[in-house]
């Protein structure tokens, strides 16, 4: 900090300019003249630089903060991607939010913890308080579809045993992990009520991306567990077409059989019912002490049937009818 000297001082003191110098200085005229010409320069401009001073070290003050954060917002990613949790730990004690988005896809720190496979600080942030476990980057993706599409069952079965969501609009977890053909994973999201005809915003099912990677195991998989093979995209596609589009015949070939073989169960079950519908009618109408209740029943079952009347077509004993 710059102050005035004993010189600049003297100078101004009455005093001493009536002992030190001559007479023409006792004129008042003279003296206002020396002060406004001599002292008053040096002091403004003393005065400036202090000021100047001052604001300097408070705008380094004030930005202080913004440059600690955006060091901090560097960091955190940096260490991310190194799976470093000793950089990362002592950030989320002084308060850093988990949840802080990087610009190139919008992911989260948990997401990017998945995509980059550093296990250590998704455990970590996993364990975050404030830690939004279906936070979504900029193309929809959540922690759980990626881990679902690169196959980390450890990180699957984390996000599930804190709560994440299986089931959403659009595309899914099951989705990414049909077109990766993953098994485990496929069968671990089924066992938390994954929907197994999901569609994507274009209608696409799991079973149509297994059917376009040509995992016919998880086509299996999938299919066995009820998938729908006959449904289609907005594209009119079927699970299929995407087979013989990438090349795998053998898929779209079991498909159809296994499509062919399920409508003659279905035939098959139909006329089984209705013969044996048939054959009991028969069997009552042939009956003499056949309870105009049991004609009236139509179609039913036979154990419809069964239950309102006897060997001999009496009604039993709780019906209303047999009651005084």
């Amino acid at each position: 900090m710059m102050s005035l000297s004993q010189q600049d001082v003297a100078m101004a003191c009455p005093v001493f300019v009536f002992s030190r110098f001559s007479m023409r200085w006792r004129s008042s005229d003279a003296w206002l003249d020396y002060f406004h010409l001599r002292i008053m320069p040096t002091v403004r401009e003393k005065v400036r630089w202090r000021l100047l001073a001052t604001v300097s070290f408070l705008a380094a003050f004030l930005q202080m903060p913004a440059i600690s954060h955006a060091g901090s917002y560097d960091d955190f990613f940096k260490a991310v991607r190194l799976d470093n949790v000793l950089i990362i730990k002592p950030m989320l004690q002084r308060g850093l939010d988990p949840n802080l988005v990087e610009p190139e896809r919008g992911d989260t720190g948990l997401i990017l913890a998945v995509r980059e496979e550093s296990m250590q600080v998704f455990r970590l942030l996993l364990d975050a308080p404030a830690i939004k476990l279906d936070a979504r980057s900029r193309n929809g993706d959540t922690a759980l579809m990626i881990a679902s599409f690169k196959k980390n069952r450890a990180a699957v079965e984390g996000l599930l045993a804190k709560g994440t969501e299986v089931n959403r609009p659009g595309w899914t977890a099951l989705h990414y992990a049909a077109a990766a053909g993953a098994n485990d994973i496929v069968q671990l999201l089924l066992d938390h009520s994954a929907y197994l005809d999901a569609e994507s915003p274009n209608k696409t099912t799991p079973l149509m991306m297994a059917a376009r990677g040509g995992h016919i195991y998880t086509v299996k998989l999938l299919h066995d567990s009820g998938a729908d093979a006959t449904l289609k995209n907005d594209l009119g596609m079927t699970a299929m077409d995407f087979a013989r589009q990438n090349g795998y015949a053998a898929i779209a070939e079991g498909l159809e059989w296994r499509i062919k073989r399920q409508a003659q169960w279905e035939r098959e079950a139909a006329q089984k019912k209705t013969a044996e519908a048939a054959k009991f009618r028969a069997v009552l109408f042939q009956s003499h002490d056949v309870p105009a209740a049991c004609l009236s029943v139509g179609s039913g079952s036979p154990s419809v049937f069964l239950q309102a009347s006897g060997r001999s077509g009496a009604l039993s004993e709780a019906s209303p009818g047999n009651r005084d």
